[in-house]
């Protein structure tokens, strides 16, 4: 018997290069860098404060496309990545690399720049991809009038430990006791702005029709098979009937009047 190859395969380019690229900067920040390098590169500055965004710099920019790459710590690492990898690759088979990559491209876009607008902290890390993918998830339960108690239970769950991360951030000030209300929101907005920026790109995922698998082609039926098929079915019929002949009934002989007479002699004339 033939040995069967072992393949190793790339099936999700898109949510594995993210996840990657986001690794490397995690590892290279926490033992390379000393915690620098996420925060000067990595990492989408806020609309006021001394890291507010600033339309002549140049590496403003750059830090507002690609704060996905940065994070808060090991610990949101972990989460979003394990979230990322369960959910991107089926996703990914289904819209396609292409258009995937295109919705990941609209969150990043729409987190970084109501950021740069509103925000009172810097943002990074892959939240807003994993509440797009959230949503991108959602469409084929809605699509049938449904909704899922496992996507319903995800969402909670997830949304539930953004915000607490987000509480428990010392990057925004502590509460004076005027407003918790306030407070709230200033220790949240970064959760509140993923969940914009996933939902602006989900909403790109109702416009695109997901990818249609190609059906698998009938083999059309040729002439001589058709003919070869019916000339065997045929002679299969003749050998039954040949191997088990129908029994005639006899035909019973009616007794003549001649074989009750007893001939005795010939007279020849």
């Amino acid at each position: 018997m033939a040995k069967k190859k072992f393949k190793f395969l790339f099936d999700s380019p898109v949510v594995l290069t993210i996840c990657a690229v986001s690794a490397l900067v995690c590892i290279l920040d926490s033992f390379a860098f000393k915690g620098k390098a996420v925060g000067a590169f990595f990492s989408c500055p806020m609309a006021h404060g001394d890291e507010a965004f600033k339309f002549s710099n140049p590496i403003h920019y750059f830090r507002l496309l690609f704060h996905v790459f940065g994070s808060y710590g090991w610990q949101a690492f972990f989460v979003n990545t394990l979230a990322l990898l369960a959910m991107g690759p089926q996703l990914e088979e289904r819209y396609g690399s292409l258009m995937l990559g295109l919705m990941c491209g609209i969150s990043v876009l729409v987190s970084g720049v109501l950021t740069a607008c509103l925000g009172v902290q810097p943002i990074m890390g892959t939240m807003c991809l994993v509440f797009l993918m959230i949503f991108l998830a959602s469409l084929t339960t809605l699509s049938k009038n449904s909704l899922l108690a496992s996507w319903t239970a995800g969402l909670v769950i997830y949304t539930a430990y953004s915000l607490y991360s987000g509480y428990l951030n010392p990057a925004v000030p502590k509460n004076d006791g005027s407003n918790s209300f306030i407070f709230f929101m200033q220790r949240n907005v970064v959760t509140f702005i993923s969940m914009a920026g996933g939902l602006c790109g989900s909403l790109f995922g109702f416009l695109v029709a997901p990818k249609k698998r190609a059906a698998p082609k009938k083999k059309p039926l040729d002439v001589d098979d058709s003919t070869e098929s019916s000339s065997s079915w045929k002679e299969q019929v003749e050998e039954t009937v040949v191997a088990s002949p129908e029994k005639k009934p006899k035909k019973k002989k009616a007794k003549s009047s001649d074989d009750d007479e007893v001939v005795i002699g010939t007279i020849e004339l």
